[in-house]
């Protein structure tokens, strides 16, 4: 057990120092939403809170927008807001039962891919399945 511990100390040594995204632009997403990162991986969950916000993924966007390309595909899953987002049962399986490949999944830029897991009985038109 010692040694897998240290080998995923050093994917994520190796990780943190070449394709991070910065914790600077993190911190503008951070201070509104909810957010994880999945360790040694350049995947992060955001709680958006839906409900009483209809114009949280779009808010979402527009911060991501101003984030820089690492040269490496991060992806952003957004989830409702209530899951513990390092649950990453529930978060998997609330992102499965939610989305859509072509309505809710959508590259920002060249590095950044925006998941929407939300549930989408939140949306203004509703949802029609």
């Amino acid at each position: 057990i010692k040694m897998e511990e240290e080998q995923q100390m050093e994917v994520q040594i190796a990780y943190n120092s070449q394709f991070a995204i910065p914790d600077s632009q993190l911190e503008i997403l951070s201070k509104e939403f909810n957010l994880y990162r999945i360790p040694a991986f350049p995947v992060y969950i955001v709680g958006a809170d839906q409900q009483n916000d209809n114009s949280s993924i779009k808010k979402i966007v527009s911060k991501l927008e101003t984030f820089s390309d690492t040269g490496m595909c991060s992806v952003f899953i957004v989830v409702d807001k209530q899951l513990q987002p390092d649950d990453l049962y529930t978060v998997i399986w609330q992102v499965l039962g939610n989305s859509d490949p072509v309505r809710d999944m959508s590259f920002i830029n060249n590095s950044i891919l925006l998941v929407d897991g939300n549930s989408k009985v939140y949306r203004k038109n509703g949802f029609k399945r």
